[in-house]
């Protein structure tokens, strides 16, 4: 998948169809570019140079992706009630697919153990 397919991907999640806002390639060239790039920082991925980039990603982090940029793509067209709702999507699916990146348990010792 490559980072053109992400952004239109997300505008078809957002409900805009050929009447309201398709993306063309030059336009994810000049803006939807960073949108990706920043949700790929925030997921720990490494970032596109352009559009065109193929992305290897897992289900999780794929999920998350693009309900962050489908939360981006709305503020950016100021659509506010459409950016809430996806950015809380993207929270959850964010939490889920990190879940297993960095995390320490917490383990006490048995007794006996010391």
């Amino acid at each position: 998948m490559t980072g053109y397919e992400i952004y239109r991907q997300a505008e078809s999640l957002l409900g805009y169809s050929d009447t309201h806002r398709i993306c063309e390639q030059d336009e994810v060239t000049t803006c939807g570019i960073d949108q990706i790039n920043c949700i790929l920082a925030d997921l720990h991925c490494q970032t596109i140079p352009a559009p065109v980039t193929e992305l290897e990603l897992s289900a999780p982090i794929k999920e998350a992706l693009l309900c962050g940029t489908a939360a981006l793509i709305a503020l950016s067209d100021g659509d506010f009630e459409k950016n809430r709702a996806w950015a809380t999507v993207y929270q959850s699916k964010r939490a889920a697919a990190l879940a297993g990146i960095g995390t320490i348990s917490d383990v006490l010792p048995a007794p006996g153990e010391g």
